[in-house]
């Protein structure tokens, strides 16, 4: 009986120690969770902050996307090819005409700015040469035997001056009809005197052909 009492005894004696150990494990444990769930608190923050901190970069060809400055344009009149066409945004005149395959011969771009910036919806007609009429004159010929054709020239050294000859008298040059002899008359009362021969170049119809056939029959 009395060995049965000290056993209870010791017994009795172990479970506190027991019962605090068990305490200080799950202090231990709970201290962990804590622990473990303040880092990962931490760290969502922290990742959270990062993420708010990031700005997206706005890529700026998104912005001026080809899309968004494609432009259409009714191109008619003097053009080779007429009709609607897609350009950029910020082209000129210019090119409007160029996409439509240029210019005709009878095109006067005298009357067309072709430095102008185009718009969507813009109608661009490329005014045709209207031709001055040359004035009507009678005149009485009497033939005679041998005499000799009139010459072409009307200056000293036997060359037509395109500055000063009249319709008439460019008609009379291998090349220019009627409606070439009015337009050189044209651009020279509206634009001024020809310098040299590159100015010529600037009438609609005249042709490098047609520069090799009189560039020796005229002077300036």
């Amino acid at each position: 009986m009395a060995e049965q009492n000290k056993h209870t005894s010791n017994k009795t004696q172990q479970r506190p120690g027991i019962i605090n150990a068990t305490m200080v494990i799950t202090f231990l444990l709970m201290a962990a969770i804590g622990i473990g769930i303040f880092f990962s608190a931490k760290t969502d923050t922290q990742i959270h902050a990062s993420s708010k901190q990031v700005t997206p970069t706005t890529d700026s060809s998104n912005i001026n996307s080809p899309l968004d400055s494609v432009i259409k344009v009714h191109i008619a009149g003097a053009v080779r090819n007429p009709g609607v066409y897609r350009l950029k945004e910020g082209d000129r005149v210019e090119d409007a005409i160029n996409a439509a395959g240029g210019i005709t011969d009878e095109a006067d771009l005298l009357k067309i700015d072709l430095a102008r910036r185009i718009v969507d919806e813009m109608q661009i007609i490329v005014p045709s040469w209207t031709p001055t009429a040359a004035p009507l004159t009678t005149t009485t010929t009497i033939p005679l035997q041998n005499t000799p054709s009139p010459p072409l020239e009307n200056g000293s050294d036997g060359k037509i001056n395109v500055n000063s000859a009249s319709a008439t008298e460019l008609d009379k040059l291998p090349g220019i009809g009627t409606v070439l002899s009015a337009r050189i008359v044209e651009y020279r009362s509206k634009i001024g005197l020809y310098r040299n021969i590159e100015d010529l170049r600037k009438i609609p119809g005249i042709t490098n052909s047609v520069i090799e056939k009189i560039k020796d029959l005229i002077a300036f």
